[in-house]
């Protein structure tokens, strides 16, 4: 339950979560929307909102089967009774693009790498009440600029490697040391647990078993 007293009153939010990909077929979208209806079976419409997270939903409009179109209905204000969120890396076509408010997030620069980096530590350090000395603001701003110079040197790569790294694998180095910090009541050398968790996350090509 939230915590402010305005979003008490509104209806509970549950999600019903679908994963997208090229060989995505009509049939598992319907299942989806049927999920989404059974919850609203269970409480009473004005206590409970369904909201389908559609992820990758821009894989799904390479799909041979265009199982898309099977969305034209359901999204339609008139007939909508659910939230629905739809996850893309690009712009669906305008058919959809219609029926949904477009929100984009511009490409990050070093400081938003640096931020979110110091964000996700102070993060996990609250609900772990445990603060992490040895990971420091110098640490996380030098792995975001290596991150992002690494993101700026595959501009320029061929198509299918272009996007062979993200913000999940940066996001995940950071947790990963957190975890690994949190683990260990030893005293370690964090540097070794860097340079564990960039062959974990950013190795993706060798088995990185000679690094």
């Amino acid at each position: 339950m939230s915590k402010d007293s305005y979003f008490q009153t509104l209806p509970e939010l549950v999600t019903a979560s679908f994963q997208g990909s090229q060989n995505c077929t009509s049939e598992g979208i319907i299942k989806v929307f049927e999920r989404a209806d059974n919850y609203t079976r269970v409480k009473h419409c004005s206590e409970l909102l369904p909201v389908i997270v559609f992820d990758e939903i821009g894989l799904v409009e390479l799909s041979p089967y265009k199982p898309l179109k099977v969305l034209h209905a359901d999204l339609e204000v008139e007939t909508n009774n659910y939230g629905f969120v739809g996850i893309s890396n690009w712009r669906l076509d305008a058919s959809k693009m219609n029926r949904a408010l477009y929100l984009s997030t511009p490409d990050l620069d070093v400081q938003d790498l640096q931020l979110i980096g110091k964000t996700i530590v102070e993060s996990m350090e609250q609900q772990a009440k445990k603060p992490l000395i040895d990971f420091n603001s110098i640490i996380i701003n030098g792995i975001a600029q290596a991150y992002y110079d690494l993101y700026d040197n595959l501009s320029d790569a061929p198509p299918d490697q272009k996007n062979y790294f993200g913000l999940r694998d940066y996001y995940s180095l950071i947790k990963s040391i957190v975890r690994n910090l949190m683990e260990t009541k030893e005293k370690v050398d964090i540097y070794e647990i860097i340079r564990r968790q960039l062959k974990v996350n950013f190795d993706g090509i060798l088995d990185g078993s000679s690094l």
